[in-house]
């Protein structure tokens, strides 16, 4: 078995590892820490939400419109719809 099979000698390839731990940020909940990796968004992009910047969920409440967010010690409403959009990696 090589050190990239499972048990079952399927194969997987580091960024396939990478992108299971990636997640749209309209999935992470009220008080998770992550790390942006995308954001398809240019409105959010200009804001500075780009890759690399780590953010906290402030506010995410069951069925809102949009969600809370900090970034660099700045508050940021963004839209569900572009929440899907950006892509992050959640904290441990």
């Amino acid at each position: 078995m090589t050190h990239n099979q499972n048990r079952h000698g399927h194969g997987h390839s580091d960024t396939e590892k990478q992108r299971r731990c990636v997640v749209a940020l309209s999935e992470c909940h009220e008080g998770q820490k992550a790390l942006i990796r995308s954001n398809a968004d240019i409105k959010t992009l200009e804001m500075g939400l780009c890759s690399g910047a780590p953010l906290s969920v402030l506010r995410k409440e069951s069925g809102a419109p949009s969600m809370l967010v900090a970034l660099h010690g700045q508050r940021y409403i963004i839209p569900m719809e572009i929440a899907k959009k950006i892509l992050v990696k959640p904290s441990a």
